[in-house]
């Protein structure tokens, strides 16, 4: 076969790949900006987990502050970055979701944080992170989920994931990730980001749903829940 049709043959084939990958295949918008630096001081976990609840229910006190409480779930409003904070707690987990738009009947994006202990998390750039999850019973591990929605073999999504572990302090935090639609193909220019910081025995999962990835609120929550942490160092 004359060389020139093999080169077309060949490069068709690279083009229509590459249209298939980044129309139907491809997850990942971009990697995320983060700045952890806030997150990489905390100093309010141990690894003593039996006093896990003692811990949980020291960040939920300083929820208080100017909120509606009732039982175990407090509600509060912060009118200048534009947020609901619901926060509940018990004796394996305590959970702070932002509803911006400045209340949960306005959805602006929603962030929601879960603090638990015995996260037994890993990852590698060929099978991407792994961990279990908070509330359990719906999702087992992120890998499973991660799996389910993006394919079991995501090397470039694992590549620009970040991850690193310093002493008693380890992350990871996922590229922006599209939503997609029923034909597997980008919905719009809504997506998700998951966040997992680790301190001993004790995990901080964050999990973002955006409508815009031009407008993330995770810096938000994050400062917010940093201010609540050091409050009880």
């Amino acid at each position: 076969m004359n060389r020139k049709y093999i080169a077309l043959i060949i490069l068709i084939t690279i083009i229509l790949t590459s249209a298939l990958y980044f129309l139907f295949i491809r997850d990942w918008i971009k990697p995320a900006s983060v700045n952890i630096d806030n997150m990489r001081n905390v100093s309010c976990f141990t690894g003593n987990t039996e006093n896990r609840y003692t811990v949980f229910k020291g960040i939920f006190e300083q929820c208080k502050t100017g909120s509606s409480v009732n039982n175990d779930e407090i509600r509060s409003t912060n009118n200048d970055k534009d947020y609901e904070r619901i926060t509940t707690i018990d004796e394996e987990y305590l959970s702070l979701t932002y509803y911006f738009g400045g209340t949960t009947e306005v959805d602006n994006g929603i962030v929601e944080v879960n603090i638990y202990t015995n996260p037994q998390f890993k990852f590698n750039i060929f099978t991407g992170p792994d961990f279990n999850m908070p509330l359990s019973s719906l999702e087992t591990t992120l890998r499973t989920k991660y799996r389910k929605e993006y394919g079991r073999f995501s090397p470039i999504f694992n590549v620009i994931s970040q991850h690193n572990k310093e002493n008693n302090f380890e992350y990871y935090i996922s590229p922006l990730i599209y939503v997609k639609d029923e034909l597997g193909s980008k919905a719009g220019s809504g997506g998700t980001i998951d966040m997992v910081f680790i301190y001993y025995n004790y995990c901080i999962y964050l999990h973002e749903g955006f409508k815009d990835k031009e407008n993330l609120n995770y810096s938000v929550a994050l400062d917010d829940l940093n201010s609540l942490l050091k409050s009880i160092e």
